[in-house]
């Protein structure tokens, strides 16, 4: 690999860089959580955010933005409504069914957790200039369709 490239001196290849970028930023945002005193699974980070996001949303809109199974997303639900983060309410329209909020402890703290990701990206993106980020943004758009399909 020379010059610390991975593809003959044209530059790290995609697959790399992405895979190096996603292990990156992963150490740097836990770093800063670690530093803030926020002790967050990356599921409850995730869940905190779809419900900032979303609220009301449903257990099985929460399952399809995570990517993760519904036993795993009701079990982590139930640790939030416990720690007092969440709280669910019956759907007025589908009295079997609920949907989720913050409470006002979750919101303060997802609200603590937005600023250490608005820090970390900061520094992610300060040698990108408004163009750049915007392309950036669809390209990885378009890699997201892609998994979904």
């Amino acid at each position: 690999m020379a010059g610390g490239t991975g593809n003959n001196g044209r530059g790290v290849d995609v697959e790399y860089a992405l895979e190096h970028l996603i292990y990156a930023y992963r150490r740097e945002f836990l770093s800063v959580m670690q530093g803030a005193g926020l002790e967050l699974s990356p599921l409850e980070i995730r869940v905190l955010r779809l419900l900032h996001r979303s609220p009301g949303c449903s257990l099985q809109h929460l399952v399809h933005c995570t990517v993760r199974d519904k036993a795993q997303v009701t079990r982590q639900v139930r640790v939030l409504e416990d720690r007092k983060l969440v709280r669910r309410e019956r759907d007025a329209e589908d009295q079997r069914s609920f949907r989720l909020y913050l409470t006002a402890s979750g919101a303060r703290l997802e609200k603590q957790v937005r600023g250490v990701r608005a820090t970390v990206n900061r520094r992610l993106f300060s040698r990108l200039d408004g163009g750049e980020r915007e392309q950036l943004r669809r390209l990885l758009n378009l890699c997201i369709d892609a998994l979904r399909d």
